[in-house]
């Protein structure tokens, strides 16, 4: 069988100016224990310049500020989110004796708590022991 058969093979014809609003990679969901037979390769062609983009099979992307994986475990995200915070409540502890409490409630609410609330309705899904094992950043 020839490489196209083997590994599958999706085109996708791209009209105009819409070339700028496609993605340069994809993910393919699946359970975490099931490998994927194979990765097909995605080829976006463009009339215009007849050429051939080829897209980029990942496990993990950025969507609106989520990281979404395959597995959809967001591990990823959670990872990403204690570590950004994890430098602003070191900030906070620091500044615990030196300012009034109602400061240290208005820094909280400014630079932490959006990056808790932002997407929570879909990553708040996660199960215990990832969001457990991020409380080692903060």
């Amino acid at each position: 069988a020839d490489g196209q058969t083997q590994y599958g093979r999706i085109t996708l014809l791209v009209m105009g100016s819409c070339r700028a609003l496609m993605p340069s990679n994809f993910v393919i969901f699946r359970p975490y224990q099931k490998n994927f037979p194979f990765i097909p390769k995605v080829c976006i062609i463009d009339p215009v310049t007849n050429t051939c983009d080829y897209l980029e099979c990942n496990e993990c992307f950025k969507y609106l500020g989520v990281l979404i994986d395959y597995k959809l475990s967001w591990k990823n995200h959670i990872d990403s989110v204690a570590l950004k915070i994890s430098k602003t409540i070191g900030l906070l502890s620091k500044l615990r004796h030196l300012v009034p409490s109602h400061t240290l409630i208005s820094i909280y609410n400014s630079l932490i708590a959006p990056y808790l609330r932002y997407g929570f309705i879909v990553w708040g899904q996660a199960n215990k022991t990832q969001l457990d094992n991020s409380k080692g950043y903060t």
